[in-house]
């Protein structure tokens, strides 16, 4: 057990640490992307790594601070602060700085002592000023970054930080234009996830996965590897599978549980795992602790119950109804204890204890029997499937040998277990297809009737006893029903693993039509987990094994498959002809559904491209087909798409009926997400109609049942519509609560992409009632998690956020997210808009505050644009555009709209005081401004005006050309006529 407590990798040598890395390559390939962008200047981006206790977040530190050593020696201008994975001291939060200075010069530990009780209001700033000289003398030139590594940082936050002024200065530090302090730390839970704290998403996440099981092995490989081992034979191989399983992706669980590979002892690992609760158990009651008491005994039903769940099922468990769960399973859900996965055929979610190791220490502390109990109990997830019936045999017998009765017990209670006969029902005759087509029939019962859990071990019964006979047909028929039902739950890699298995033997069978129906679904599950490229190889692979096989159905829907995939991949041609030609098939096979399905898919398709007459058409053969086949789920979802397709087309009326049909079909086959789906639509169509009590209303309940089903995402687009709505409707402040709680639900699905949606959601309304503060905030926040795709809709909005900006005094936040839309916008990228903002608001203090207020905006302006330019001076390279261009933009503007000729003289002595080589054109032309105005009916008041200058305001004034000016001819003072010259 020493080893367990002594493990720390900072203490690992470079050559185990490399030797051992597993499963996290990817994401620290961004963290160190990120570190070099920062690095070179601009914005720094600072990062959060989430996960929960176990999942190697100072494992990856580690990897970090070795790789940041070598990008020091290859030049990268780059200082890592480590520090203390347990921070006493900091028990301040200028204390927190004191600490990255002394780590970062390498001061000894006591020379923090001081300081410790000085009030943080005044020595905030001089604990900054001291930092930044560590940074400038550790990185001179004033080039590089210093990434501050923090650990446990959400605990930091809640002791050292939890008074909003000090997250303001924590937040104004972070953000400040031109920074070298970069943040990289690790949390069990999100710090600034609540919408009310100063530091709401002030950085970038990172959120640790699970391990899958291939890193699992992987792990396991690597770590025989380093130790000079052979690899892992066939029957350890097993065992290793059988350790992935039951650790549920906990890197630190494989850690300790390797050892037992080699010793198959089962004492072994009950006491390793033993010993790691002891050491969380702390962690673990605090945590259980700070749940509300309802939301304790749901945790605790789960657990109790087996995992996975489905809201339903607990209730009813509970004797209570879902709608009574669902407060205290949405405070479950939000604070990342459970997490849950689509069952595709049920209308709900099923969940499971997102942490592994606190589920164990749950069951160890709270579930299994008292004093004289096995340790066994809690682990007999894992010795089913590590021992082999005859090893469970042996090892029961070592135990009663060794006197320990009560564990040879458990033992012998998994052996009986194993021997026990099927219950899945006798094989029939093949009029009736099989005990394998009754198992299919039952399955999709229990799927459809939301009892995934009884359907994943009805089928994983079958695999057992399909593998006793010598039918090959049975054990690959019944392998593919087995990783369809993982599928449904989330189980991806097991699912993966499983189907592999069924195309193995079809193959070794020579069964080419099993081979087709078992790579159709591997193909479907792996476009579900977005492995768009293997999907689409797998996929055309099975509709060629197919029509090898003469299989005309099985080449339908692989084909019906393969075309839904090419439209998510965008590749919109090849999609139209592959699901044109599945619909072909389809009608050829005689099968209606497939028919109805891929002609869904198709008329989806068509409304995307654009070519709604043929959506419209495609959709409702599809509705006619899926009544033909009395397909209730097909007609409710193609009733919806031709709802919203109506809707784009403005035919609200004809989208109300559409819906009001899939909302009556929903409700009478108890497809309860389905109704939700279209209750939204109904309420878009509603709200364009103007019928916005009824919108209201209608939205409000597509909210509520997709808060019972425990659909984040459907919750999440309910909320922004209604939000919508109530904007609308002129009820700002309800529509602003509606749309922080969907920023706080976009947070939760994880999606950056709903997230900056949610936040520019936001920001139009905050921006209607005049609410600056909330604007740039929102502004800041959708540009921090944007993903590259989103950046050209939500580069849109700049001109809004940069006035708000300029208005409440934040012009250099906004206008230092300019450079990172404008390198990944590229050529679209266009400022001109904002330029007329700026200019527009300048003018309109003028007008109605006076030449004061007007100065104060256009002060901030040049000196944030100066100040831009100065940065830009110093780098190799131009990042973003340039401050110089883009202030002329606003000058030319300013000239165009300010009518007040002292304040355009103000500006110009701005321009010079700031920017006197680049802007002479620039105070020329606000002087030429100025005079206009003074002498607006004056010709001769630009005449001593540079021409080039005079022209220029001319034309952003809408003024003609003039014909060039003339003296006035001298006439005699005698007669008229003009004098001779002499």
């Amino acid at each position: 057990m020493s080893y367990i407590k002594k493990f720390n990798p900072y203490d690992l040598p470079e050559e185990t640490l490399q030797a051992i890395a597993t499963g996290r390559e990817r994401v620290l390939e961004r963290i160190l992307a990120t570190i070099v962008r920062n690095a070179e200047g601009g914005t720094v981006q600072h990062l959060q790594v989430v996960a929960p206790r176990g999942y190697g977040k100072s494992f990856l530190m580690r990897l970090v601070q070795s790789a940041l050593k070598v990008c020091a020696v290859e030049g990268l201008p780059v200082a890592l602060a480590l520090l203390p994975e347990e921070q006493h001291n900091v028990d301040a939060p200028h204390r927190l700085l004191n600490e990255i200075q002394r780590v970062l010069d390498g001061r000894p530990a006591d020379s923090l002592l001081g300081g410790a009780f000085a009030e943080n209001d005044a020595v905030w700033d001089p604990a900054v000023a001291t930092l930044d000289a560590s940074i400038a003398a550790r990185l001179p030139e004033g080039r590089g970054i210093v990434v501050a590594m923090i650990e446990n940082f959400d605990q930091l936050m809640v002791e050292v930080f939890r008074k909003p002024q000090d997250q303001s200065r924590l937040r104004a530090l972070l953000a400040r234009p031109g920074g070298r302090l970069m943040l990289l730390a690790t949390a069990t839970r999100r710090a600034d996830a609540a919408y009310e704290q100063r530091l709401f998403h002030a950085t970038g996440l990172i959120e640790l996965d699970p391990w899958q099981e291939e890193s699992c092995l992987a792990f396991f490989e690597r770590l025989r590897g380093h130790r000079q081992a052979e690899p892992m034979p066939p029957k350890t191989r097993a065992k290793a599978q059988a350790i992935a399983q039951f650790i549920g992706g906990s890197p630190r669980m494989a850690t300790v549980l390797a050892q037992v590979l080699d010793s198959n002892d089962s004492l072994q690992a009950a006491a390793i795992l033993d010993a790691l609760v002891d050491e969380l158990t702390p962690y673990y009651k605090h945590r259980i602790e700070s749940l509300s008491r309802r939301a304790r005994t749901l945790l605790d039903a789960l657990l109790r119950m087996g995992e996975p769940r489905t809201q339903s099922e607990i209730a009813a468990r509970l004797g209570t109804t879902q709608a009574r769960i669902a407060e205290p399973f949405n405070e479950l859900r939000a604070r990342g204890e459970v997490v849950g996965v689509k069952a595709q055929r049920s209308a709900e979610m099923l969940y499971r204890v997102g942490d592994r190791l606190m589920a164990h220490y749950y069951r160890k502390r709270h579930l299994t029997p008292g004093e004289g109990a096995s340790l066994l109990e809690g682990i007999t997830e894992l010795l089913a499937g590590f021992f082999s019936p005859e090893e469970k045999r042996v090892e029961a017998e070592r135990l009663r040998a060794l006197g320990r009765a009560a564990d040879a017990a458990v033992l012998e209670r998994l052996v009986a277990t194993d021997l026990a006969p099927a219950s899945i029902g006798q094989p029939n005759s093949a009029l009736n297809g099989g005990w394998l087509d009754q198992l299919r029939d039952r399955m999709v019962q229990l799927f459809e009737a939301g009892q995934v859990t009884e359907a994943v071990a009805l089928t994983h019964q079958a695999v057992k006893r399909a593998a006793s006979s010598d039918d090959l047909r049975e054990q690959m028929r019944s392998l593919r029903y087995f990783g369809w039902s993982l599928g449904q739950i989330g189980r991806h890699a097991e699912a993966v693993d499983t189907f592999g298995r069924a195309i193995a033997l079809a193959e070794q069978a020579g069964d080419v039509g099993e081979q087709a129906a078992a790579s159709r679904h591997l193909g479907w599950l792996l476009s579900k987990m977005e492995r768009y490229a293997e999907a689409e190889d797998t996929l055309r692979r099975a509709i060629a094994l197919a029509e090898q096989a003469g299989e005309i159905r099985e080449q339908a829907a692989a084909s019906g498959h393969l075309g839904w995939l090419l439209s998510k991949m965008e590749r919109h041609a090849k999609a139209e002809d592959t699901l044109r030609c599945a619909i072909a098939l389809a009608e050829q096979a005689g099968e209606i559904r497939e028919q109805a399905a891929s002609s869904r898919h198709l008329g989806w398709l068509l409304s995307h491209m654009e070519r709604h007459s043929e959506a419209e058409e495609t959709l409702r053969r599809a509705i006619a087909l899926a009544e033909q086949a009395d397909e209730i789920r097909e007609q409710v979802v193609a009733s919806r798409h031709l709802g919203w397709l109506l809707n784009q087309m403005d035919r609200h009326a004809e989208a109300e009926e559409t819906l009001r049909r899939a909302i009556a079909l929903s409700e009478q086959a108890g497809k309860i997400r389905e109704q939700s789906e279209s209750l939204r639509h109904l309420g878009w169509s509603l709200g364009q109609m103007e019928r916005y009590p009824e919108a209201e209303d209608t939205l409000r309940r597509a909210l509520a049942l997709a808060e019972q089903v425990g659909e984040l995402r459907d919750q999440l687009e309910a909320s922004r519509l209604l939000g919508w709505l109530l904007n609308q409707m002129g009820r700002h402040a309800d529509a602003m609560d509606t749309l922080r709680r969907a920023i706080v639900l976009a947070g939760q699905t994880g999606d950056t992409s709903d997230l900056s949606r949610a936040e520019i959601s936001l920001l139009i309304v905050a921006q209607e009632i005049g609410d600056d503060a909330t604007v740039v905030m929102a502004w800041q926040r959708a540009v921090a998690v944007a993903p590259l795709t989103d950046i050209p809709s939500i580069a849109t909005w700049f001109d809004d956020a940069a006035a708000a900006a300029l208005r409440s005094g934040q012009f250099s936040t906004v206008w230092h997210t300019a450079a990172a839309l404008s390198v990944l916008g590229g050529e679209w990228w266009s400022l001109d808009s904002a330029q007329h903002k700026l200019a527009d608001t300048v003018a309109e203090a003028s007008r109605t505050q006076g030449r004061a207020a007007a100065y104060a905006l256009s002060a901030q302006c040049v000196e944030v644009l100066a100040q831009g330019a100065a940065a830009q001076a110093t780098r190799d390279s131009q990042v973003g555009p340039d401050p110089i261009s883009f202030l002329r933009g606003v000058v030319a503007k300013v000239a165009e709209q300010v009518t007040d000729p002292a304040l355009l003289r103000d500006i110009a002595a701005l321009l010079e005081r700031h920017l006197p080589s680049d802007t002479a054109a620039e105070r020329a032309l606000l002087d030429a401004a100025a005079r206009r105005v003074e002498r607006p009916d004056d010709p001769a008041a630009l005449e001593r005006v540079n021409p080039d200058i005079a022209t220029a305001l001319d034309r952003l004034l809408g003024v003609g050309p003039k014909p060039p000016s003339k003296t006035p001819q001298r006439r005699s003072k005698r007669n008229g006529a003009p004098r001779r010259k002499k």
